[in-house]
């Protein structure tokens, strides 16, 4: 009888933590975390709609720790686009080719 109670005891822990874990990881704070100099975007490529800002040359931006990491080596940037009929997000490969993210 006491090692059921053991088991049921170690089972609910498990469970108490699990739930834990889950409810807490969609949870991040961003904090800044330096600062990033800004490049111009190529001509046609910003979209200020819905109050975006467009990345100025030489201005310095604030990336948050929670923010995912981008360097020379990385293969996509998200742009900003709008959910106006006909709009689409979509994310840049580079090179000028895009790919609907909705």
């Amino acid at each position: 009888m006491k090692s059921s109670h053991s088991y049921l005891a170690i089972y609910f822990l498990l469970f108490l933590l699990l739930a834990t874990n889950l409810l807490t990881s969609g949870a991040k704070t961003c904090n800044p975390s330096g600062k990033i100099r800004g490049k111009e975007p190529p001509p046609g490529q910003c979209n200020p709609e819905n109050h975006s800002d467009c990345c100025k040359q030489g201005k310095l931006y604030t990336p948050y720790k929670c923010s995912p990491r981008v360097s020379g080596h990385t293969k996509a940037v998200l742009t900003l686009n709008s959910f106006e009929k006909g709009r689409r997000w979509r994310c840049s490969l580079g090179k000028r080719r895009q790919v609907p993210l909705g």
